[in-house]
C-alpha cells in the first residue's frame, strides 16, 4: 500500500487493515449509523446530556482541524499565546493574524519540546492571554 499524505504520518495495522475494506458510501444507512454512533461517543467522552449537546464531525486536513478550532475557541476579546514549535504552529500564528486574534508567539525550534517554565513565564507577565494554542512535539531521540 501506498498512502500519499503530506505530513509525518505513520499509520497502525489496525488503521491500515481498514483501509483494506469496501468503501462505505456517504448515502448509505451504514455510514448514517456510524457516523451517529461516533457523534454519540463524542459527546459521551465529556459527561454531557445527549438532549443539551452535539458533536459535529467536520472532514478536512489537519490545517482546517487547526483552523475551526482556533477560529471557533478565541472569542472576540481573548488572546492567544501560540507556542511555536513547528509548521502547524506557524499556521497557528497565520489563522489568528487572518481572523484578526489577538495574539502573541512564544518560538522554539522545530520539532523541540515546548518549554514549560518559558510558557509559564509569558502567562504569568500577561494576564491578558485568555488560551493557549501548543502542538504537541514528540522529543528527537538525544534531546
Amino acid at each position: 500500500m501506498l498512502l500519499l499524505n503530506l505530513g509525518p504520518v505513520t499509520l497502525t495495522e489496525c488503521v491500515r487493515n481498514s483501509l483494506l475494506q469496501t468503501d462505505l458510501c456517504h448515502r448509505e444507512s451504514e455510514f448514517f449509523d456510524m457516523q451517529e454512533e461516533a457523534r454519540t461517543r463524542l459527546v459521551g467522552v465529556y459527561g454531557l446530556n445527549l438532549d443539551e449537546w452535539q458533536a459535529i464531525l467536520m472532514t478536512g486536513s489537519g490545517t482546517a482541524a487547526v483552523e475551526s478550532m482556533t477560529a471557533a475557541l478565541v472569542p472576540q476579546n481573548g488572546k492567544l499565546l501560540v507556542v511555536e514549535n513547528g509548521v502547524y504552529g506557524e499556521r497557528i500564528s497565520q489563522i489568528a493574524t487572518q481572523y484578526g486574534i489577538a495574539h502573541e508567539s512564544l518560538k522554539h525550534g522545530w520539532m523541540d519540546a515546548p518549554d514549560v517554565a518559558q510558557i509559564a513565564a509569558r502567562l504569568d507577565a500577561n494576564k491578558a492571554f485568555t488560551h493557549v494554542a501548543v502542538i504537541y512535539t514528540k522529543p528527537r531521540p538525544g534531546a
